[in-house]
């Protein structure tokens, strides 16, 4: 299995779960366990004391199957042990894009972690002022999260070990249905949540992995998206979902397909 820069199992969407940032009604999808744990800790902590998370865009990015960019090894999203932060505020290379009493806030916090997350703030060249980064060892991340779930505050909550998230406006977006203004982009909580659903849909044979791969190869790289082919490509999954299991293929994805999918597992998120 390919790894990450920092050494955990990447471009493996199994090995993530949707996390639920404590505070906030913001999910991100991040590695399950206790590396999502603590990268979830530090993110209600930086929601309450540094920035607001919730603004009206979603520039918060969990799990990507993509390298560094700019470079070949691939990125820490995608083992789901880096998150970013209101990234349109804080774009990368970009330089005090935080205030200085907020940084020193960030690296004060970031001590309670052992050195387990790394602020890309703090790189020796290019800044990432947007990512928060694993950079630990498993071993010494459990410990770490022991020693924070010891504490007084609560640890946040994750999705059941089976349940994959769907906000149906994604699945929408994503089958071409709706055409909202702007772009959606590969680390995007929309791209995530339909990047979700093909991977369920082929390991439950809905759908073949030279399909779901067919999908992730289309818009792996934002310049290069071929939405129109995207888009008929989640459509004809939707499709071969309500076709195996008997109901109209339409590839509307409404309450009957929700209630179908909720059986294995799905949560289904009505939102658009």
């Amino acid at each position: 299995m390919p790894k990450s820069q920092n050494g955990w199992p990447a471009n493996d969407i199994s090995l993530t779960k949707s996390w639920t940032i404590p505070g906030t009604t913001r999910k991100l999808r991040l590695a399950s366990g206790d590396a999502g744990f603590l990268l979830t800790h530090f993110l209600a902590w930086f929601d309450k004391n540094i920035e607001d998370i919730e603004g009206g865009i979603f520039d918060d990015w969990g799990y990507a199957e993509r390298p560094v960019r700019g470079g070949t090894d691939l990125s820490n999203h995608a083992s789901g042990t880096a998150a970013d932060a209101n990234a349109v505020d804080h774009p990368l290379a970009a330089r005090n894009t935080f205030t200085a009493a907020q940084a020193a806030k960030i690296r004060q916090k970031l001590k309670e972690y052992d050195g387990a997350i790394r602020w890309g703030g703090d790189y020796s060249g290019r800044k990432d002022e947007m990512h928060f980064e694993i950079n630990a060892s498993k071993a010494r991340v459990a410990a770490v999260a022991r020693k924070i779930r010891g504490g007084s505050t609560k640890p946040p909550s994750s999705a059941p070990e089976r349940d994959v998230t769907i906000v149906t406006w994604s699945l929408k977006f994503g089958a071409g249905l709706i055409q909202p203004g702007g772009h959606m982009r590969t680390a995007d909580a929309t791209w995530l949540d339909i990047r979700a659903f093909m991977a369920w849909a082929r390991r439950l044979n809905f759908i073949t992995a030279e399909h779901e791969a067919a999908w992730v190869n289309k818009t792996s790289h934002p310049q290069w998206i071929n939405w129109t082919g995207a888009n008929a490509l989640v459509l004809q999954a939707v499709k071969a979902v309500q076709r195996k299991n008997k109901l109209a293929a339409d590839g509307v994805f409404g309450p009957r397909t929700g209630a179908l999918m909720a059986r294995y597992g799905y949560h289904v998120v009505v939102n658009g």
